[in-house]
C-alpha cells in the first residue's frame, strides 16, 4: 500500500493524545477521518468516557457527519474488537475493547459532538445560576431570533425618535443608560447627524450589527471597545481658515507664471473657495468640503515655480488635507461617537433582558459562555470535566470562541486538539477572524506542536500540481503586511502532495488580446465566459475533457455570488443543458414573493396610494395601466366607475383583505391573501413547483412570526426586506429529484464537498471589493462605521484593514473552489484589459490571470512559470456536439417554458414592491453604498436632466417639528381630498383613526393642511388645471422607478406644468433639500416629454406659514 509522505504526522494525531496538537490540514487531507481515529484512541485505548470528550464543528451538517463516522467505527469495534483502517487492521490491546465501544455507543446520543453554539448552550445549562440565567433556558429558533433582532432595531429607532421629538422628556432615560454623555449632548448629536443626512436605515444597520455582536461592546470609556474617550469636537473656525488662506497665498507667490495649469485649475480656485469661507458671518464653518485638499491633481510645470519639483509644490497644498478634513468633519465624528455609545448601551440593555428571561439566541450563547468561563471555580470544574476538546474548521474561529476553549483546556497538555486550514478561511461575514487563528498558531509553533498535513487524497496529480503552482503565486502576489499599520496577517501557501498518480485534467482558457476588445464592456466578457462554461460542460459530458463521459450531476460550476449562479443556470438552460442551482435563489427576492409582499404592504398601509397601485398591478389582481388611468381620471372628475370595471372589482377585493387584516394576526392575513387571490393555484397552472414551495415557506415564516412575537404586519414586512437583501436570508430548498443536472452553486455552498469536474465561473465580473460600512476596529475592537460623510474616529483604520482582508479572502475563496475538483478543473479567464492592452482590468479573475497568463510590457502573454499552468484559447479548447438525454418524464415543455419565461419577464419589468428599493424617494435619498441608486443618479446627471439645487437648509420652525412620518401621511391625505376648510377637522379625525395618529396631533395636522391650502400657490393650483397624488411608474435606463406626485398643476403664465411637493419636516439640511429636488427631477423625467415641466416647488409647512423653495427647469 502506498504510504502518504506525511504518515508520521498522521500517526501522532492518532496515538499521541498527551500533546495538544495544532493541525494544519490542507484540502482533501482526510482530517475528519483522523479526528475519528484520535477519538477512538481516547475511547478504546485509554478508556476515557465519551462524556469527557467534546468535538466542536462549524456546522450541524459537519457534526452529523462526524457522529455518523464515529458510530460506524465504534460499531465495528463493538462487533469485531478491531477496526479496518484503509487496507490495514487496527488492533486494540484492551481486553474489554468491545465493551468500551458498546459503552461509547450508548453515550453517543448525548455526546458533545456539536456546533460551538450548542456546546456553549451545554455549558450554560450546566452552570445557569453562575451566569445569571434561569435554571431552564430556551434556545430561540433561527426565525424567531431574526424576527426579534428587527424588532429590537425598531425599538432603538423609536428611542432615538423620542430623543429628537422630546429631548427633555427623555433625559432621565438617557442618564439611566450610564453612557457618560449628558442628555443635551445626545440630543444635539442625533439632531446633527440627521441634519447631515444620516438615515434611519443607517441607524438600523448599526443597531442590527451591534445586536449580533453585543458581547464585544462596551460603554465604558476606559475600555477600548467603547471607542475610548469621546474625541475632541474639532471645528473649522474662521481663525484656522484664515491661516490656510495665508498659506495658499504664500504658495501662489512662488508661481512665476499664473497661466500655469496647476495654478489655474487647482490653486487659484482653492484660494477663491477658502477666501469665500472667511467672508461668512458665522465663526464656525459647518458645511465646508472636507476632502478639498485631498486631490491636488497632477498637472503644472516646474518651470513656472522656480524649477521646484511640482510634487513638492503640490505637497504644500496637500499638507492641509489631514487637519482640514479633521476639522471639517470634527463635529460629525464627535456626534457619531456619541451615537455609537448610545446604541451600544441600548443593545447591552436588550441583551441583559434576554439573559434574565432565559430566551437565548445564538450569539447570546457564545457571549454568555465567554462570561461563564471567566469565573475561576467554573473554569476549574470544566477543565477537570473535559479530557479533550477538539475543534474542527478552526480557521473560522473568532476571539470569543478561542477564549472559551483556551480557558477550559487551561494549557493542559493533550486537552486541546485543533484542525484547520488558513487557506480555506472564507467566512469573515460570519465573524470568522483569521488573525485570531494565526495568533493561536504562532503560540502552538513556539511550543513545537504544529503539524502540517500535506497529502491530498481528493484530487488527481495534475490537478494538485496546477493548484500548487497557481495559488503559490496568488498568495505570494498579495501585499505584504505593513508592520507600521494594523493589517491582516499573511497566510503562507503550503504545497500539497498528490496521493493519486492519475494525471487528471486542467484547462485555463484565456483569449488572446484583440484591439477590437476595447469596444466591449464587462457584459460582453461575462457572455463569453458563459459560453466557455457551456462548452466545458458539453466537452466533459461528451467524454472530450477527461477521456470518458461525465454525468451531468458530477459536474459543478462554482461561482462567487448567487447572481453569478443564476446567470450560469440561465445560460445552461437556454443551451438545453439541465442545471440545478443550490441555495442561490433567495425566497424573498423571488418575483412571486415580491408580488405577495407588495400586496401585504398595501394591506398594512391602506392610505398609501403607491402601495395600492403596485399591489393592483401584480398578476394576482392583474390591472393594466389603462385600468389604473381610468380610475385616476374618474377620481379627479368626481365620478364613480361601473361596478364591473376591473378597478372596482380589484379595489373591493383589496379593501376586504384590508378589513380582515385589522382583526387577524400576521399568519392569518398571509394565508387569507394566498387563499383569496388563488396564489398557489396560479403557480400550479404554470407548473412552478419552486414558486409554490416559496409561497409555502412564506406562510410558514408568518406562522412562526405570529407565534414568536406580538408584532404586526409592518414589522413582518420589514423582516422580509432584511431577508431579501441578506446573504444568509432564506433560500430555495434544494430539490434533488434524482435527475441528471449540472450543479451550480456559490463557493460557500460547495465548502466541504467534492466533485469529479469543477468549472469556475463569475471571474469576468468587475471586482468591486471595498470596505464595509461598519465593522470592528482591528486593534481596539470598537465598532466603526461610515455613512455618507459621517464616520467614527477610527473608521479609516477599519477601512484600510477591511479592504486588504477582503482582497486576501477573495484569493482564499478561489482556493476553496479549485480544491473541490477531483478529476478535472476548468478555469475560463475572459478578462477585459485596460485601454493600453498592457494590463488586465480589475476583475474577479485578475489574480488567476496574473499567474497563469502574465503580461510582458508590450501586453503579450508570457508563458507561466509552471508546466501545470498551460493556457489554452477558447478557440483551441473548442466545443462538442453532444446530445444530452433528458430523463424520462422530465423533458421540458418548451412552449410552456417560453410562456412562463415571457410572463416572468413582463412581471419583472412592471412590478416593484411598494416603498421598495427603487422608488424615486429611495433613489434620491440612497447612501453611496446603494450601487443601483448611485448609478441611476450618475446616469441622470451625465444625461443633463439632474442637477444640484444648491439651496440653503431650513431651521427648526413651527410646532409640527418631529411628529414623524404618520403625521406627514395624514397631512398629505388631507391635501389629496381637500375641498373646503369646513371638512378639514372631520377628515383629519377620520384619517387619524386609519393611520393611528396620536389624538393630540390631529388639530395640528388640520392646521398644517389649512396653511398649505391657504397658500397662493396651492389656491391657484386648485382653481385651475391640476392633479393630486399621481402615481408615476416608468424606467430610468433599464431600471423601473416609481413614485407619487403630491400636486401637478398648470401655470398659465409660464405655459407649462409645475410639480409641487408638501413637506412637514422638522428641519431640512441643504443636502436634504437637494435630495428632495433630486426626487422631483426624477418625477419630471418619469412624466416624459409630453409634459412640459417648467419648475419644481417644495412647500414646507412652518406653523401657520408655508416656506417655498423653487427650482426652475425650463
Amino acid at each position: 500500500m502506498t504510504i502518504p509522505a506525511d504518515q508520521a504526522l498522521r500517526d501522532k494525531i492518532t496515538y499521541d493524545t498527551d500533546t495538544s496538537y495544532f493541525v494544519e490540514a490542507g484540502a482533501g487531507s482526510g482530517k475528519t477521518f483522523l479526528l475519528v481515529q484520535r477519538l477512538i484512541t481516547l475511547l478504546i485505548d485509554e478508556d476515557v468516557p465519551l462524556s469527557q470528550l467534546a468535538a466542536i464543528t462549524f456546522t450541524e451538517k459537519a457534526a452529523e457527519e462526524l457522529v455518523n463516522r464515529l458510530r460506524a467505527a465504534l460499531t465495528e469495534v463493538e462487533q469485531t474488537g478491531q477496526l479496518k483502517v484503509h487496507e490495514e487492521i487496527r488492533e486494540f490491546e484492551a481486553a474489554d475493547a468491545r465493551e468500551r465501544a458498546r459503552r461509547a455507543l450508548g453515550d453517543l446520543p448525548g455526546a458533545a459532538i456539536e456546533t460551538l453554539h450548542s456546546f456553549c448552550l451545554r455549558l450554560i445549562s450546566m452552570y445557569p445560576l453562575e451566569v445569571g440565567v434561569p435554571p431552564t433556558v430556551r434556545k430561540s429558533s433561527d426565525l424567531a431570533a431574526s424576527f426579534n433582532a428587527v424588532l429590537r432595531a425598531e425599538s432603538t429607532l423609536t428611542f432615538i425618535d423620542q430623543v429628537v421629538t422630546d429631548p427633555e422628556g427623555m433625559a432621565e432615560e438617557i442618564r439611566a443608560l450610564n453612557i457618560g454623555v449628558e442628555p443635551t449632548v445626545v440630543a444635539e448629536a442625533i439632531d446633527g447627524l440627521l441634519a447631515a443626512g444620516m438615515s434611519t436605515k443607517n441607524i438600523e444597520d448599526i443597531a442590527l450589527f451591534m445586536d449580533e455582536h453585543w458581547g464585544e461592546l462596551s460603554t465604558d470609556a476606559s475600555n477600548p471597545a467603547s471607542g475610548g474617550a469621546l474625541p475632541e469636537k474639532q471645528v473649522l473656525d474662521k481663525a484656522y481658515v484664515h491661516e490656510v488662506l495665508t498659506d495658499l497665498r504664500a504658495i501662489a507667490a512662488q508661481c512665476t507664471n499664473e497661466s500655469d495649469r496647476w495654478y489655474q485649475e487647482k490653486l487659484s480656485p482653492a484660494i477663491d473657495y477658502v477666501e469665500s469661507l472667511t467672508r461668512r458671518a458665522e465663526e464656525t464653518i459647518v458645511d465646508a468640503d472636507a476632502n478639498y485638499f485631498s486631490k491636488p491633481g497632477n498637472v503644472g510645470s516646474k518651470g513656472n515655480w522656480h524649477n521646484k519639483p511640482m510634487k513638492d509644490i503640490r505637497g504644500l497644498f496637500t499638507a492641509h488635507d489631514k487637519q482640514w478634513s479633521q476639522r471639517a468633519r470634527g463635529p460629525l465624528s464627535y456626534y457619531a461617537a456619541v451615537l455609537r455609545r448610545l446604541i451600544a448601551a441600548l443593545t447591552l440593555r436588550d441583551a441583559d433582558k434576554r439573559r434574565r428571561s432565559g430566551e437565548l439566541e445564538y450569539h447570546d450563547m457564545i457571549y454568555l459562555a465567554a462570561r461563564l468561563v471567566e469565573k475561576p471555580e467554573v473554569c476549574g470544574a470544566l477543565s477537570k470535566h473535559f479530557r479533550m476538546v477538539a475543534i474542527d474548521e478552526f480557521q473560522d474561529t473568532d476571539p470569543a470562541q478561542l477564549e472559551i476553549v483556551d480557558k477550559i483546556v487551561a494549557d493542559q497538555p493533550g486537552h486541546l486538539f485543533t484542525v484547520g486550514d488558513p487557506k480555506q478561511s472564507i467566512y469573515r461575514f460570519r465573524r470568522a477572524d483569521l488573525d485570531t487563528y494565526l495568533s493561536a498558531r504562532e503560540k502552538a509553533e513556539d511550543a513545537g506542536n504544529v503539524l502540517k498535513l500535506t497529502a491530498n487524497f481528493r484530487s488527481r496529480h495534475d490537478v494538485v500540481g496546477a493548484i500548487n503552482s497557481l495559488f503559490a503565486g496568488m498568495f505570494d502576489n498579495l501585499p505584504e503586511p505593513n508592520p507600521a499599520q494594523a493589517e491582516p496577517k499573511a497566510v503562507p501557501y503550503v504545497t500539497m502532495d498528490a496521493f493519486s498518480e492519475n494525471p487528471g485534467h486542467v484547462e485555463f482558457l484565456c483569449r488572446p488580446h484583440d484591439e477590437t476588445d476595447h469596444g466591449l464592456d464587462t457584459a460582453d466578457f461575462k457572455k463569453a465566459e458563459l459560453n466557455d462554461i457551456a462548452a466545458a460542460v458539453r466537452r466533459a459530458h461528451g467524454g472530450r475533457l477527461t477521456g470518458e463521459p461525465v454525468a451531468l450531476n458530477d459536474i459543478a460550476v462554482l461561482v462567487p455570488t448567487h447572481a453569478d449562479a443564476l446567470a450560469v443556470a440561465e445560460k445552461l438552460t437556454k443551451d438545453e443543458i439541465p442545471a440545478r442551482t443550490e441555495t442561490s435563489q433567495k425566497v424573498y427576492a423571488a418575483p412571486e414573493i415580491e408580488n405577495l409582499t407588495s400586496i401585504l404592504r398595501a394591506i398594512a398601509d391602506p392610505a398609501n396610494r403607491m402601495a395600492t397601485t403596485v399591489a393592483l398591478r401584480t398578476p394576482s389582481f392583474g390591472l393594466s395601466d389603462q385600468n389604473l388611468a381610468e380610475a385616476a381620471q374618474a377620481r379627479f372628475e368626481g365620478i364613480t366607475l361601473a361596478d364591473d370595471h376591473p378597478y372596482t372589482t380589484a379595489i373591493d377585493k383589496l379593501r376586504s383583505l384590508q378589513n380582515g387584516a385589522k382583526r387577524a394576526d400576521v399568519a392569518t392575513t398571509v394565508r387569507n391573501v394566498v387563499d383569496t387571490l388563488g396564489v398557489i393555484p396560479d403557480l400550479a397552472a404554470t407548473g412552478d413547483e419552486m414558486g409554490i414551495r416559496r409561497v409555502q415557506r412564506v406562510i410558514h415564516d408568518a406562522e412562526v412570526f405570529s407565534e414568536e412575537t406580538n408584532a404586526g404586519l409592518n414589522a413582518f414586512l420589514r423582516w422580509t426586506l432584511e431577508q431579501a437583501s441578506d446573504r444568509d436570508g432564506a433560500a430555495d430548498p434544494v430539490l434533488d429529484d434524482g435527475s441528471d443536472a449540472v450543479r451550480v452553486m456559490t463557493v460557500h455552498a460547495s465548502k466541504g464537498r467534492e466533485f469529479p469536474v469543477v468549472i469556475l465561473g463569475g471571474l469576468a465580473g468587475d471586482d468591486r471589493a471595498r470596505a464595509g460600512a461598519l465593522g470592528f476596529h482591528p486593534v481596539t475592537r470598537a465598532v466603526e462605521f461610515k455613512f455618507k460623510e459621517i464616520f467614527t474616529p477610527g473608521y479609516e483604520d477599519f477601512e484600510h484593514y477591511d479592504k486588504l482582508a477582503d482582497e486576501a479572502e477573495a484569493v482564499r475563496r478561489h482556493y476553496v473552489a479549485a480544491t473541490r475538483a477531483e478529476h478535472a478543473l476548468v478555469v475560463p479567464l475572459e478578462l477585459k484589459r485596460l485601454k493600453s492592452g498592457k494590463a488586465y482590468a480589475k476583475a474577479k479573475g485578475k489574480p488567476f490571470a496574473d499567474v497563469v497568463a502574465p503580461l510582458d510590457p508590450d501586453g503579450s502573454i508570457l508563458p507561466p512559470e509552471s508546466d501545470y499552468l498551460n493556457v489554452t484559447t477558447p478557440a483551441e479548447f473548442g466545443d462538442a456536439e453532444v446530445t444530452i438525454q433528458h430523463a424520462e418524464g422530465t423533458t421540458p415543455d418548451l412552449e410552456a417554458i417560453e410562456k412562463k419565461f415571457n410572463e416572468r419577464e413582463k412581471l419583472r419589468s412592471r412590478v416593484r414592491t411598494a416603498g421598495g428599493k427603487l422608488t424615486a424617494t429611495a433613489i434620491a435619498h440612497a447612501d453611496q453604498d446603494n450601487e443601483t441608486a448611485t448609478a441611476l443618479r450618475t446616469l441622470a446627471t451625465d444625461n443633463g436632466w439632474l442637477r444640484a439645487a444648491n439651496q440653503p437648509g431650513l431651521d427648526v420652525v413651527g410646532d409640527n417639528s418631529g411628529y414623524g412620518s404618520v403625521f406627514g401621511t395624514v397631512v398629505h391625505d388631507l391635501m389629496d381630498t381637500y375641498t373646503d376648510d369646513a371638512q378639514v377637522d372631520s377628515e383629519a379625525a377620520n384619517l387619524a383613526g386609519i393611520h393611528d395618529l396620536d389624538q393630540e396631533l390631529v388639530p395640528i395636522a388640520a392646521r398644517a393642511a389649512r396653511a398649505l391650502a391657504a397658500h397662493p400657490i396651492v389656491q391657484g393650483a386648485f382653481a385651475g388645471r391640476h392633479h393630486r397624488e399621481i402615481p408615476v411608474i416608468s424606467k430610468v435606463g433599464s431600471v423601473a422607478v416609481d413614485g407619487i406626485i403630491d400636486l401637478l398643476y398648470f401655470d398659465e403664465d409660464a405655459d407649462g406644468w409645475v410639480i409641487a411637493d408638501y413637506k412637514t419636516d422638522a428641519y431640512a439640511s441643504a443636502q436634504l433639500v437637494d435630495e428632495y429636488f433630486t426626487q422631483l427631477q426624477l418625477y419630471a423625467h418619469l412624466l416624459g416629454s409630453q409634459w412640459k415641466i417648467e419648475r419644481l416647488e417644495l412647500l414646507f409647512v412652518r406653523g401657520d406659514q408655508v416656506e417655498v423653495r423653487t427650482l426652475q427647469l425650463a
